[in-house]
């Protein structure tokens, strides 16, 4: 065990919110959406892209960015993936990421520890639209700015480059993305950064976020600015890289 879970063992409970997992759904595999409920999201600020941190056992904790947070009913969305290398049957389960374990095992009355949402990934309010780029865990980063903007999720506009491009409108309807793209990052990893540079010239002032994935974010940053995107339009933020996590 790590010297930081050593330490959030002693004071954890203490730092860490308690809340309940309210609902669960699947809208594809692999994805799980997952409604907590706390009284510390009553009256909470919150500002699209923040992050919320959570033990997901043994005091090893994860990131995610909200889907969305209703003050008024002190509820809060995340929208947790399964990287595609964690296995799929239940036997073989005790091996996965502890992420991917704590979200495929939750059930609704289970609790949990949290602290946040914090802020994490801010754009102007004045930004509209709003341009989007990046794997599976950026989508409940692209649903949470629908919420900064009157247009709503018109304002949004998405391209994901992931596993199952099939599964995109299913998961993009499940957290309110009206304006998505989804590529295969094995095949068509390169039509994904063309689509993202032409949303980059339809819309010449929408600042443009990069993130996910710290390879695939380098390699769209440099596809951008050959194709003579102003770097200054850029907006970066890494989640995770091969052979590491939790790097927000």
């Amino acid at each position: 065990m790590r010297l930081k879970q050593r330490l959030l063992g002693v004071v954890g409970n203490r730092l860490f919110a308690k809340g309940e997992i309210l609902a669960v759904s699947d809208p594809a595999p692999r994805f799980r959406l997952i409604e907590i409920r706390s009284p510390a999201f009553w009256d909470r600020e919150w500002v699209p892209g923040a992050k919320i941190q959570i033990n997901v056992g043994a005091w090893n904790v994860r990131t995610y960015t909200p889907v969305s947070l209703d003050p008024k009913w002190g509820t809060l969305k995340i929208l947790a993936y399964r990287h595609a290398s964690a296995p799929e049957t239940e036997a073989s389960q005790a091996i996965e990421a502890p992420g991917s374990r704590w979200a495929a095992q939750l059930f609704p009355g289970d609790t949990c520890r949290f602290i946040g949402p914090r802020a994490s990934l801010r754009v102007p309010e004045t930004a509209s639209p709003l341009i989007v780029y990046g794997d599976e865990t950026v989508i409940p980063t692209a649903a949470s700015y629908r919420f900064q903007h009157s247009g709503g999720a018109d304002t949004v506009h998405a391209v994901f480059a992931v596993d199952n491009p099939a599964q995109g409108p299913a998961v993009a309807q499940a957290v309110g993305l009206a304006n998505a793209r989804f590529f295969s990052k094995a095949g068509a990893a390169a039509d994904a950064r063309a689509a993202l540079a032409a949303l980059g010239r339809e819309h010449p002032d929408a600042p443009i976020i990069l993130a996910g994935h710290a390879q695939s974010i380098r390699t769209a940053r440099l596809y951008l600015r050959d194709q003579g995107v102003p770097m200054s339009r850029l907006k970066i933020k890494v989640y995770w890289a091969d052979g590491r996590t939790g790097l927000d």
